[in-house]
């Protein structure tokens, strides 16, 4: 048996910078060297064997069952999740239902603030809860693009929107792991989580819009956001005592997709939303921002 120790140098500062150097070699040959994925997990892989073996004293069978044990989680079930991910989107994307979805839900709104909030958080928690590890982000940041946001905001709005959801993606297998990492159960967890994450979820839309329309974009769609918020919260809390976890990511992300789009429906008998929307947040509009009166009178009738 074989114990490790998280101070093998006896200055705990430097032990904690060796363990380290793996991870920022790593990014480091992603992002200034440019390498490929598999080059630069190569080099961070045989950084951290030596590390290991060397610093930490860890036996050699130790080091080759750990990376096994590794090699066998990456495969199952992330990668197969992530695969088969992959796999549904290619084949929507083949068939043309892509654009189905695509169309549907720029049919609901043109308003871009909206549409985030549809894409990016709601149906972005969904694709979380049952995929999870980049995937919602990739997918819904490709739907964003082609609904006319630019490509790194598009990305960026994703990568904000998935705070809300990621503790509970793929399938709850951040919290299911961290349960049996830490000895603790799971329903203890969950719930702790639940009340952790509400202010958090709460505010996301809330940031979403701000990033994208600063704080005239809260001005006129705040009763939209707080419908969405709570409808996402309400429901996230509400499920904390179901037993599975990825339950808490999808059930509120449905929830809060039906109530933001019904909402957006009942007001859209309103003549001047469609064209406020055009106006002020299409894809081709100038760097001019026209009056938007008749958006301030269809988001006062929900006020």
């Amino acid at each position: 048996m074989w114990t490790q120790t998280t101070d093998p140098t006896g200055q705990l500062w430097l032990s904690a910078v060796i363990a380290v150097i793996p991870i920022v070699v790593f990014l480091l040959c992603l992002m200034v060297f440019k390498l490929t994925g598999l080059v630069a997990g190569a080099i961070a892989t045989v950084l951290q064997i030596i590390v290991a073996v060397w610093v930490f004293g860890m036996p050699v069978g130790s080091v080759l069952g750990a990376g096994l044990y590794g090699i066998l989680t990456a495969v199952w079930p992330i990668a197969f999740i992530i695969v088969m991910a992959v796999w549904l989107y290619k084949i929507a994307v083949a068939s043309g239902r892509f654009d189905v979805i695509r169309t549907s839900i720029s049919g609901i709104s043109p308003d871009q603030r909206i549409q985030v909030i549809l894409i990016a958080f709601c149906f972005g928690a969904f694709l979380e809860g049952a995929a999870g590890f980049g995937v919602p982000i990739a997918i819904c940041a490709a739907l964003l693009v082609q609904l006319g946001f630019g490509a790194l905001k598009a990305a960026m709005l994703c990568l904000i929107a998935n705070v809300a959801a990621g503790a509970y993606g793929a399938i709850g297998i951040p919290v299911i792991v961290g349960a049996q990492v830490g000895e603790v159960p799971l329903a203890g967890l969950t719930f702790d989580m639940v009340i952790v994450l509400q202010w958090l979820t709460f505010v996301v839309p809330f940031i979403l819009v701000i990033i994208l329309d600063g704080w005239r974009g809260i001005r006129e769609t705040w009763p939209l956001l707080i419908v969405t918020s709570l409808a996402y919260s309400a429901a996230q809390a509400g499920s904390s005592s179901s037993s599975a976890p990825s339950w808490r990511t999808s059930f509120p992300a449905s929830w809060a997709w039906w109530r933001c789009s019904s909402w957006v429906a009942c007001g859209s008998r309103s003549e001047s939303i469609g064209k406020t929307a055009r106006r002020s947040h299409s894809p081709q509009a100038g760097p001019s921002r026209p009056s938007t009166r008749p958006a301030r009178r269809f988001f006062s009738r929900f006020s």
